[in-house]
Protein backbone atom coordinates (compact mmCIF):
# COMPACT_ATOMS: atom_id res chain seq x y z
CA UNK A 1 0.00 0.00 0.00
CA UNK A 2 0.80 3.38 -0.52
CA UNK A 3 1.04 6.64 1.61
CA UNK A 4 1.26 10.38 0.78
CA UNK A 5 2.42 13.83 2.26
CA UNK A 6 1.58 17.26 1.20
CA UNK A 7 4.24 19.87 0.90
CA UNK A 8 3.37 24.17 0.47
CA UNK A 9 6.00 25.17 -1.98
CA UNK A 10 5.51 28.43 -0.41
CA UNK A 11 9.76 29.32 -1.45
CA UNK A 12 8.91 29.34 -5.38
CA UNK A 13 10.72 31.94 -7.25
CA UNK A 14 8.50 33.92 -9.67
CA UNK A 15 10.03 31.98 -12.69
CA UNK A 16 9.42 28.63 -11.42
CA UNK A 17 6.02 29.23 -10.28
CA UNK A 18 5.63 31.28 -14.40
CA UNK A 19 6.70 27.72 -15.36
CA UNK A 20 4.70 25.69 -13.21
CA UNK A 21 1.06 27.60 -14.28
CA UNK A 22 2.70 26.50 -17.85
CA UNK A 23 2.87 23.24 -17.26
CA UNK A 24 -0.10 23.48 -15.53
CA UNK A 25 -2.30 24.77 -18.77
CA UNK A 26 -0.62 21.94 -21.25
CA UNK A 27 -1.70 19.73 -18.48
CA UNK A 28 -4.95 20.06 -18.79
CA UNK A 29 -5.02 20.82 -22.29
CA UNK A 30 -3.04 16.82 -22.97
CA UNK A 31 -6.43 15.73 -20.20
CA UNK A 32 -9.07 17.17 -22.20
CA UNK A 33 -8.16 15.85 -24.90
CA UNK A 34 -7.54 12.37 -23.56
CA UNK A 35 -10.68 12.48 -22.15
CA UNK A 36 -12.41 13.45 -25.44
CA UNK A 37 -11.15 10.61 -26.92
CA UNK A 38 -12.27 8.46 -23.89
CA UNK A 39 -15.47 9.36 -24.45
CA UNK A 40 -15.91 9.22 -28.23
CA UNK A 41 -14.93 5.93 -28.30
CA UNK A 42 -16.97 4.55 -25.08
CA UNK A 43 -20.10 6.66 -27.37
CA UNK A 44 -19.58 4.95 -30.24
CA UNK A 45 -18.14 1.36 -29.01
CA UNK A 46 -19.05 0.84 -25.24
CA UNK A 47 -15.53 0.35 -24.79
CA UNK A 48 -12.92 2.25 -22.00
CA UNK A 49 -10.12 2.51 -23.85
CA UNK A 50 -6.68 1.41 -22.21
CA UNK A 51 -3.34 2.94 -21.94
CA UNK A 52 -1.77 1.31 -25.18
CA UNK A 53 -4.87 2.42 -27.44
CA UNK A 54 -5.02 5.49 -25.77
CA UNK A 55 -1.93 6.75 -26.87
CA UNK A 56 -1.85 5.33 -30.07
CA UNK A 57 -4.36 8.16 -30.83
CA UNK A 58 -3.17 11.57 -29.25
CA UNK A 59 0.33 10.81 -29.49
CA UNK A 60 1.01 12.50 -32.90
CA UNK A 61 -1.48 15.49 -31.01
CA UNK A 62 0.18 18.80 -30.20
CA UNK A 63 -0.67 18.75 -26.64
CA UNK A 64 0.71 15.52 -26.43
CA UNK A 65 4.24 16.61 -28.22
CA UNK A 66 4.28 20.36 -26.47
CA UNK A 67 4.55 18.51 -23.09
CA UNK A 68 6.31 15.07 -23.70
CA UNK A 69 5.99 11.94 -23.03
CA UNK A 70 7.68 11.87 -19.19
CA UNK A 71 3.84 13.10 -18.23
CA UNK A 72 2.08 9.91 -19.43
CA UNK A 73 0.60 9.54 -15.78
CA UNK A 74 -1.73 12.66 -17.01
CA UNK A 75 -2.88 9.81 -19.77
CA UNK A 76 -3.48 7.19 -16.95
CA UNK A 77 -5.44 9.86 -14.42
CA UNK A 78 -7.83 10.90 -17.70
CA UNK A 79 -8.68 6.40 -18.08
CA UNK A 80 -8.94 6.14 -13.85
CA UNK A 81 -11.07 9.56 -13.83
CA UNK A 82 -13.25 7.85 -16.62
CA UNK A 83 -13.59 4.65 -15.45
CA UNK A 84 -14.45 6.07 -11.62
CA UNK A 85 -17.54 8.21 -13.72
CA UNK A 86 -19.38 5.50 -14.85
CA UNK A 87 -18.84 2.95 -11.78
CA UNK A 88 -20.16 6.17 -9.30
CA UNK A 89 -23.25 8.69 -9.79
CA UNK A 90 -26.40 7.63 -11.39
CA UNK A 91 -24.84 3.93 -12.04
CA UNK A 92 -24.69 3.04 -8.19
CA UNK A 93 -27.64 4.33 -6.82
CA UNK A 94 -29.76 0.93 -6.50
CA UNK A 95 -32.54 2.31 -8.40
CA UNK A 96 -35.16 -0.26 -10.31
CA UNK A 97 -34.98 0.12 -13.92
CA UNK A 98 -38.14 1.73 -13.92
CA UNK A 99 -36.87 4.69 -12.00
CA UNK A 100 -34.31 4.68 -14.48
CA UNK A 101 -36.14 4.96 -17.43
CA UNK A 102 -38.57 7.31 -15.68
CA UNK A 103 -35.70 9.79 -14.71
CA UNK A 104 -33.84 9.13 -18.26
CA UNK A 105 -30.76 8.28 -16.09
CA UNK A 106 -29.93 5.47 -18.36
CA UNK A 107 -28.61 7.74 -20.96
CA UNK A 108 -24.90 8.46 -21.40
CA UNK A 109 -24.06 12.04 -19.68
CA UNK A 110 -20.07 12.38 -20.68
CA UNK A 111 -17.91 13.72 -17.71
CA UNK A 112 -17.11 17.66 -18.56
CA UNK A 113 -13.92 18.69 -19.36
CA UNK A 114 -11.77 20.74 -17.64
CA UNK A 115 -11.33 24.75 -17.72
CA UNK A 116 -8.74 25.38 -15.12
CA UNK A 117 -5.06 24.26 -14.82
CA UNK A 118 -4.93 20.95 -13.67
CA UNK A 119 -2.12 19.04 -11.09
CA UNK A 120 0.83 18.48 -12.94
CA UNK A 121 1.83 14.19 -12.68
CA UNK A 122 4.84 12.36 -12.75
CA UNK A 123 5.23 8.76 -12.29
CA UNK A 124 8.63 7.34 -10.94
CA UNK A 125 10.48 10.61 -10.93
CA UNK A 126 14.20 11.63 -11.04
CA UNK A 127 15.26 12.27 -7.53
CA UNK A 128 19.22 13.41 -6.81
CA UNK A 129 20.40 16.14 -3.51
CA UNK A 130 17.10 16.37 -1.79
CA UNK A 131 15.36 18.03 -5.38
CA UNK A 132 12.59 16.12 -7.12
CA UNK A 133 12.95 16.75 -11.25
CA UNK A 134 9.86 17.78 -13.09
CA UNK A 135 11.48 16.69 -16.99
CA UNK A 136 11.07 19.79 -19.70
CA UNK A 137 8.73 20.48 -22.16
CA UNK A 138 8.81 22.34 -25.79
CA UNK A 139 7.74 25.41 -23.67
CA UNK A 140 9.47 24.71 -20.00
CA UNK A 141 12.62 24.27 -18.95
CA UNK A 142 13.88 21.76 -16.27
CA UNK A 143 11.95 22.39 -12.81
CA UNK A 144 14.13 21.53 -9.47
CA UNK A 145 11.97 21.37 -6.30
CA UNK A 146 12.55 20.95 -2.80
CA UNK A 147 11.80 17.68 -0.91
CA UNK A 148 12.61 18.08 3.03
CA UNK A 149 14.84 16.11 4.81
CA UNK A 150 11.90 13.73 6.49
CA UNK A 151 10.76 12.68 3.13
CA UNK A 152 14.34 12.08 1.28
CA UNK A 153 14.92 7.92 2.69
CA UNK A 154 10.74 7.41 0.78
CA UNK A 155 10.89 5.51 -2.17
CA UNK A 156 8.95 8.06 -4.15
CA UNK A 157 6.72 6.74 -6.73
CA UNK A 158 4.50 9.61 -7.87
CA UNK A 159 4.94 13.51 -7.41
CA UNK A 160 1.84 15.47 -8.16
CA UNK A 161 2.42 19.33 -8.11
CA UNK A 162 -1.22 21.00 -7.64
CA UNK A 163 -2.19 24.65 -8.00
CA UNK A 164 -4.17 25.96 -5.26
CA UNK A 165 -6.72 29.41 -5.52
CA UNK A 166 -5.50 30.39 -9.23
CA UNK A 167 -2.05 29.21 -8.90
CA UNK A 168 -1.27 31.94 -6.24
CA UNK A 169 0.01 28.49 -3.95
CA UNK A 170 1.66 25.26 -5.05
CA UNK A 171 1.29 22.25 -3.50
CA UNK A 172 3.65 19.13 -3.64
CA UNK A 173 2.30 15.59 -2.85
CA UNK A 174 4.76 12.70 -2.69
CA UNK A 175 3.69 8.93 -2.40
CA UNK A 176 5.71 6.13 -1.57
CA UNK A 177 5.05 2.89 -0.10
CA UNK A 178 3.76 2.35 3.59
CA UNK A 179 3.76 -0.86 5.77
CA UNK A 180 0.43 -1.80 6.43
CA UNK A 181 -0.16 -2.69 9.98
CA UNK A 182 -1.61 -5.73 11.33
CA UNK A 183 -4.29 -6.03 14.23
CA UNK A 184 -5.27 -9.36 15.13
CA UNK A 185 -7.34 -8.33 18.03
CA UNK A 186 -9.89 -6.18 15.08
CA UNK A 187 -13.51 -7.52 15.63
CA UNK A 188 -14.95 -7.76 12.00
CA UNK A 189 -18.52 -8.64 13.65
CA UNK A 190 -18.47 -5.15 15.49
CA UNK A 191 -18.96 -1.91 13.42
CA UNK A 192 -19.14 1.72 13.69
CA UNK A 193 -21.30 4.11 12.49
CA UNK A 194 -20.52 7.88 11.48
CA UNK A 195 -23.04 10.09 10.63
CA UNK A 196 -21.87 13.55 9.44
CA UNK A 197 -23.39 16.69 10.05
CA UNK A 198 -21.91 20.01 10.72
CA UNK A 199 -22.70 21.33 14.42
CA UNK A 200 -21.70 17.48 14.85
CA UNK A 201 -19.48 16.85 12.46
CA UNK A 202 -19.12 13.16 12.82
CA UNK A 203 -21.82 11.56 15.31
CA UNK A 204 -20.04 7.59 16.30
CA UNK A 205 -21.82 4.92 17.68
CA UNK A 206 -20.56 1.17 18.46
CA UNK A 207 -22.68 -1.69 17.11
CA UNK A 208 -22.13 -3.89 19.98
CA UNK A 209 -22.18 -1.37 23.48
CA UNK A 210 -24.35 1.53 21.53
CA UNK A 211 -21.86 3.94 23.01
CA UNK A 212 -21.82 7.47 21.19
CA UNK A 213 -19.87 10.00 20.89
CA UNK A 214 -19.70 13.16 18.52
CA UNK A 215 -16.69 14.62 16.55
CA UNK A 216 -17.33 18.57 17.31
CA UNK A 217 -17.96 20.75 14.33
CA UNK A 218 -18.49 24.00 16.40
CA UNK A 219 -14.72 24.56 15.60
CA UNK A 220 -14.91 24.45 12.05
CA UNK A 221 -18.43 26.10 11.40
CA UNK A 222 -16.61 29.12 13.23
CA UNK A 223 -13.68 28.86 11.10
CA UNK A 224 -15.22 28.82 7.48
CA UNK A 225 -17.94 31.56 8.66
CA UNK A 226 -15.14 33.87 9.55
CA UNK A 227 -13.73 33.15 6.09
CA UNK A 228 -17.01 33.80 4.29
CA UNK A 229 -17.14 37.02 6.59
CA UNK A 230 -13.53 38.38 5.66
CA UNK A 231 -13.27 37.46 2.21
CA UNK A 232 -16.41 39.10 1.74
CA UNK A 233 -15.25 42.06 3.67
CA UNK A 234 -11.84 42.20 1.66
CA UNK A 235 -13.63 42.00 -1.65
CA UNK A 236 -15.61 44.98 -1.04
CA UNK A 237 -12.61 47.27 0.28
CA UNK A 238 -10.67 46.39 -2.85
CA UNK A 239 -13.30 45.82 -5.56
CA UNK A 240 -11.31 42.47 -6.39
CA UNK A 241 -11.58 38.79 -6.23
CA UNK A 242 -7.69 38.14 -5.80
CA UNK A 243 -5.25 40.52 -3.60
CA UNK A 244 -2.37 39.19 -1.10
CA UNK A 245 -4.62 39.30 1.98
CA UNK A 246 -7.41 37.34 0.31
CA UNK A 247 -4.70 34.79 -1.32
CA UNK A 248 -3.14 34.70 2.39
CA UNK A 249 -6.88 34.26 3.70
CA UNK A 250 -7.79 30.96 1.21
CA UNK A 251 -4.36 29.27 2.39
CA UNK A 252 -4.89 29.78 5.73
CA UNK A 253 -8.45 28.18 6.03
CA UNK A 254 -6.99 25.68 3.38
CA UNK A 255 -4.38 24.55 6.03
CA UNK A 256 -7.00 24.59 8.86
CA UNK A 257 -9.52 22.85 7.08
CA UNK A 258 -6.88 19.64 6.45
CA UNK A 259 -5.87 20.08 9.91
CA UNK A 260 -9.16 19.02 11.17
CA UNK A 261 -9.83 16.32 8.76
CA UNK A 262 -6.80 14.61 9.94
CA UNK A 263 -7.31 15.43 13.49
CA UNK A 264 -10.86 14.15 13.23
CA UNK A 265 -10.50 11.14 11.24
CA UNK A 266 -7.26 10.27 13.48
CA UNK A 267 -9.63 10.17 16.82
CA UNK A 268 -12.28 7.71 14.61
CA UNK A 269 -9.45 5.37 14.06
CA UNK A 270 -7.79 5.46 16.98
CA UNK A 271 -10.79 4.69 19.23
CA UNK A 272 -11.87 1.50 16.87
CA UNK A 273 -8.20 0.06 17.63
CA UNK A 274 -8.68 1.31 21.18
CA UNK A 275 -11.21 -0.79 21.73
CA UNK A 276 -10.93 -3.86 18.44
CA UNK A 277 -13.48 -2.42 15.81
CA UNK A 278 -12.63 -4.12 12.94
CA UNK A 279 -15.81 -2.30 10.37
CA UNK A 280 -16.88 1.50 9.70
CA UNK A 281 -20.05 2.09 7.81
CA UNK A 282 -20.09 5.45 7.04
CA UNK A 283 -23.27 7.67 5.84
CA UNK A 284 -22.80 8.93 2.82
CA UNK A 285 -25.54 10.86 0.47
CA UNK A 286 -25.10 12.04 -3.06
CA UNK A 287 -25.03 15.19 -2.18
CA UNK A 288 -21.46 14.71 -0.29
CA UNK A 289 -19.71 13.61 -3.59
CA UNK A 290 -16.26 15.84 -3.99
CA UNK A 291 -13.66 16.00 -6.40
CA UNK A 292 -11.55 13.94 -4.14
CA UNK A 293 -9.08 17.67 -3.51
CA UNK A 294 -11.45 19.15 -0.74
CA UNK A 295 -13.98 20.63 -2.32
CA UNK A 296 -17.63 19.45 -2.11
CA UNK A 297 -20.04 20.03 -5.41
CA UNK A 298 -23.26 20.00 -3.48
CA UNK A 299 -26.17 18.59 -5.26
CA UNK A 300 -29.23 20.77 -4.83
CA UNK A 301 -27.30 22.30 -1.50
CA UNK A 302 -27.23 25.84 -1.43
CA UNK A 303 -26.15 26.23 2.36
CA UNK A 304 -22.94 27.84 1.61
CA UNK A 305 -21.07 26.09 4.66
CA UNK A 306 -22.28 22.63 4.07
CA UNK A 307 -20.67 23.53 0.48
CA UNK A 308 -17.36 24.45 2.37
CA UNK A 309 -17.20 21.29 4.86
CA UNK A 310 -14.73 18.98 4.13
CA UNK A 311 -16.71 15.93 3.70
CA UNK A 312 -14.89 14.49 0.91
CA UNK A 313 -11.37 15.12 2.36
CA UNK A 314 -12.69 13.29 5.84
CA UNK A 315 -13.47 10.58 3.48
CA UNK A 316 -10.10 10.33 1.90
CA UNK A 317 -8.50 10.74 5.00
CA UNK A 318 -11.02 7.81 6.54
CA UNK A 319 -10.13 5.61 3.54
CA UNK A 320 -5.84 5.86 3.52
CA UNK A 321 -6.13 5.21 7.67
CA UNK A 322 -8.44 1.66 7.13
CA UNK A 323 -6.61 0.71 4.70
CA UNK A 324 -3.11 1.50 6.69
CA UNK A 325 -4.62 -0.80 9.41
CA UNK A 326 -6.79 -3.16 7.88
CA UNK A 327 -10.15 -1.75 8.99
CA UNK A 328 -13.09 -2.47 6.38
CA UNK A 329 -14.63 0.87 5.08
CA UNK A 330 -18.71 0.59 3.96
CA UNK A 331 -20.25 3.95 2.47
CA UNK A 332 -24.06 3.49 3.31
CA UNK A 333 -26.56 5.50 1.54
CA UNK A 334 -28.17 7.78 4.31
CA UNK A 335 -31.64 8.11 2.48
CA UNK A 336 -34.52 8.18 5.70
CA UNK A 337 -31.80 7.64 8.52
CA UNK A 338 -33.04 10.45 10.11
CA UNK A 339 -36.58 10.27 9.56
CA UNK A 340 -36.93 7.15 10.18
CA UNK A 341 -37.09 5.37 14.34
CA UNK A 342 -34.56 3.27 15.10
CA UNK A 343 -36.34 2.31 18.53
CA UNK A 344 -39.38 1.48 16.53
CA UNK A 345 -37.69 -0.82 14.21
CA UNK A 346 -38.94 1.50 11.23
CA UNK A 347 -38.40 0.29 7.58
CA UNK A 348 -35.47 2.03 5.94
CA UNK A 349 -36.65 2.24 2.30
CA UNK A 350 -34.52 3.06 -0.42
CA UNK A 351 -34.34 6.24 -1.88
CA UNK A 352 -35.86 5.13 -6.06
CA UNK A 353 -38.74 7.77 -5.77
CA UNK A 354 -40.64 10.60 -4.60
CA UNK A 355 -43.10 8.62 -3.18
CA UNK A 356 -43.98 9.97 0.87
CA UNK A 357 -43.04 7.17 3.52
CA UNK A 358 -44.65 7.42 7.00
CA UNK A 359 -42.82 6.97 10.14
CA UNK A 360 -43.68 5.85 13.33
CA UNK A 361 -41.24 8.68 15.31
CA UNK A 362 -40.69 12.48 15.03
CA UNK A 363 -37.74 14.63 15.01
CA UNK A 364 -39.57 17.58 17.50
CA UNK A 365 -36.87 20.23 17.72
CA UNK A 366 -33.68 21.04 16.61
CA UNK A 367 -31.46 17.60 17.75
CA UNK A 368 -33.95 15.61 19.38
CA UNK A 369 -35.97 13.08 18.07
CA UNK A 370 -39.09 11.28 19.57
CA UNK A 371 -39.95 7.59 18.71
CA UNK A 372 -43.76 6.31 19.14
CA UNK A 373 -43.96 5.52 22.84
CA UNK A 374 -42.31 8.95 23.62
CA UNK A 375 -39.01 7.55 24.11
CA UNK A 376 -36.60 10.99 23.55
CA UNK A 377 -32.85 10.21 22.05
CA UNK A 378 -29.97 12.89 19.97
CA UNK A 379 -31.72 13.00 16.41
CA UNK A 380 -27.56 12.30 15.45
CA UNK A 381 -27.81 8.94 17.63
CA UNK A 382 -31.09 8.33 15.93
CA UNK A 383 -29.45 8.75 12.50
CA UNK A 384 -26.20 6.81 13.47
CA UNK A 385 -28.24 3.90 14.39
CA UNK A 386 -30.01 3.82 11.43
CA UNK A 387 -27.03 3.60 9.34
CA UNK A 388 -26.00 0.74 11.43
CA UNK A 389 -28.78 -1.38 10.63
CA UNK A 390 -28.78 -0.59 7.85
CA UNK A 391 -25.11 -1.92 6.87
CA UNK A 392 -26.94 -5.31 8.41
CA UNK A 393 -25.13 -4.98 10.92
CA UNK A 394 -26.09 -6.31 14.87
CA UNK A 395 -27.46 -4.05 17.36
CA UNK A 396 -28.32 -6.15 20.27
CA UNK A 397 -28.04 -2.57 23.27
CA UNK A 398 -31.72 -1.73 21.30
CA UNK A 399 -33.05 -5.25 22.43
CA UNK A 400 -35.31 -4.52 25.34
CA UNK A 401 -34.60 -1.22 25.44
CA UNK A 402 -37.80 1.00 28.12
CA UNK A 403 -38.83 4.27 28.67
CA UNK A 404 -35.13 5.53 30.28
CA UNK A 405 -34.00 5.83 26.26
CA UNK A 406 -30.34 5.40 25.26
CA UNK A 407 -27.08 7.04 26.76
CA UNK A 408 -26.92 10.42 24.92
CA UNK A 409 -23.63 11.17 23.25
CA UNK A 410 -20.64 12.99 25.06
CA UNK A 411 -18.50 15.39 22.57
CA UNK A 412 -14.87 15.10 21.81
CA UNK A 413 -13.38 18.17 20.09
CA UNK A 414 -9.87 17.78 17.90
CA UNK A 415 -8.98 21.55 17.45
Amino acid sequence: MYGSSKINLSTLTREQAEHLGQLAVMSRQLYNRAMQEIIDTYEHKGEVLDYKNLKQLIKDSEEYRNITGFYYAIICSAIADFKKYISTDMYVLNKSDRTITEKNLDKFYPPKLRDEPRAIEIKQPFIEDGYVMLPATRLTPQIFLKIPECYRDKDIKTVTVRPLHKMTHWELIITYPVEAVHHAELDRSRALGIDLGMVNFATCADSLTGETFIVDGKGLKSILQGYCKYLSVLRRASHKNRTKRIDRLKIRTYNRVNDFAGKSSAYIIGYCLEHGIGKLCLGWGTHFQGNGSGENHSLGMNNQLFFLFPFARFKTALEGKCKKHGIELILVDECYTSLASVLDNDPLPEHVTGARHEFSGKRIHRGMYMSENGIKINADQNAVYNILKKSSVALPFLVGADGRGLMPPYRVQVI
